[in-house]
């Protein structure tokens, strides 16, 4: 298995692999996961789905109660699980932290696990 650097991710989920295999400059090992998952629809969902069907004449079928998502997962050092959101407009976000590219908030995010130099040490 070959760990490559994170400048190696695309800035798009769309032209990432599903597993990604990386290590950073300072020894951070971590694992990129891309891919779909097939989840129950909410509530919301549900009502849209309803009224779509209603108006077309048809009941509602299984595929209204299942809707498809993106999943976009990075684990730190093997343990630590990171969930990174796809938001409508196609950016990534993880808690505050917000990027227009993959690459941009793959990269926010090992930059707060990246192991720091004791304080008062020179680099």
């Amino acid at each position: 298995m070959t760990r490559r650097p994170p400048s190696e991710i695309p800035d798009d989920h769309r032209r990432a692999p599903r597993l990604f295999h990386g290590v950073t400059d300072g020894g951070l090992e971590f694992e990129l996961q891309v891919g779909t998952v097939r989840r129950r629809a909410g509530s919301s969902q549900l009502v849209q789905a309803h009224v779509r069907a209603v108006s077309r004449g048809r009941p509602l079928t299984q595929d209204d109660l299942y809707q498809e998502e993106t999943e976009i997962v990075l684990f730190v050092r093997g343990r630590q699980r990171v969930d990174i959101r796809l938001n409508p407009n196609n950016s990534y976000s993880v808690g505050h932290r917000t990027s227009r590219s993959l690459k941009g908030i793959v990269s926010e995010v090992l930059d707060r696990f990246e192991p720091k130099p004791p304080s008062g040490m020179a680099p």
